[in-house]
């Protein structure tokens, strides 16, 4: 059975919606000199050094940058807490929701903006080696494959595929040591961070969402934080027209599933 197209081609209001012209998803796969003339060039003169280090990490927390994998924990924190003990650090590409595609799509469609922001969390807490996890046969593979091979990083960066479970395969990554781990979303968001700055960043800031069922274009669209679910519908070209459901319609269907 073929992958699922993470985003769809016929879509491209589904790809990044016209209001974040510079968000982290863009409408084709870009090399790393697409990726460059989009979105600029790290600037690692500025964080060279220790001192460089807490300036990134003070960049991160003036953005208000929290992590995308379900906690929302502040990405700041985590990175302080990471640099006192040595950490590696860990891409974690892989999915829990079994319904989500927005890390292939990321991983599919910008690459180096998740490598960027691998690269930067490595250099904050002092890291010496970086993991992108991701499930096994991920169809991201081969463009995150490419990506790595028109690269020439500070840290190198390995790519372990794992078995498509719940968290699956942490404790065999890290070998008992401590780990930085971020989402895939998180470390490109991150990296916008830099490349933006975190003024600008905090007032332009999107979000990845996965929409499914009665919409147009479903698939992995981009819209500015805290849009209302009306505006993610919108943005997927908003729903199939559908005939509107009466009460007694209703109370009749929820009686009769009600009954089984």
């Amino acid at each position: 059975m073929a992958p699922r197209t993470p985003v769809p081609s016929s879509s491209p209001q589904a790809w990044c919606p016209g209001r974040q012209p510079l968000g982290i998803l863009p409408p084709h796969r870009l090399d790393l000199a697409g990726h460059r003339r989009r979105n600029g060039v790290v600037p690692w003169v500025a964080y060279h050094g220790d001192d460089g280090r807490d300036r990134l990490i003070a960049a991160v927390e003036a953005a208000g940058l929290r992590d995308r994998g379900g906690a929302g924990s502040p990405t700041a924190t985590k990175l302080r807490a990471a640099r006192a003990t040595h950490s590696i650090v860990v891409a974690n590409g892989c999915e829990g929701d079994p319904l989500s595609r927005k890390d292939v799509a990321l991983l599919a469609l910008s690459p180096h903006h998740v490598l960027d922001g691998l690269q930067l969390a490595a250099h904050a807490i002092g890291a010496a080696e970086a993991v992108l996890r991701v499930h096994a046969g991920c169809p991201a593979l081969p463009s995150v494959t490419a990506a790595l091979g028109e690269r020439e990083d500070r840290v190198p960066v390995r790519v372990v595929e794992v078995p498509r479970r719940y968290v699956a395969g942490e404790t065999a990554l890290v070998r008992g040591r401590p780990a930085l781990v971020s989402d895939v979303e998180t470390l490109a968001q991150l990296a916008s961070v830099v490349l933006l700055g975190p003024h600008h960043y905090r007032a332009s800031r999107t979000e990845l969402v996965t929409v499914t069922g009665a919409v147009r274009w479903p698939g992995v669209v981009e819209v500015a934080a805290g849009t209302s679910l009306a505006g993610v519908l919108e943005a997927a070209g908003g729903t199939w027209t559908a005939r509107p459901v009466s009460r007694e319609r209703y109370s009749a269907a929820f009686r009769a599933d009600h009954e089984r």
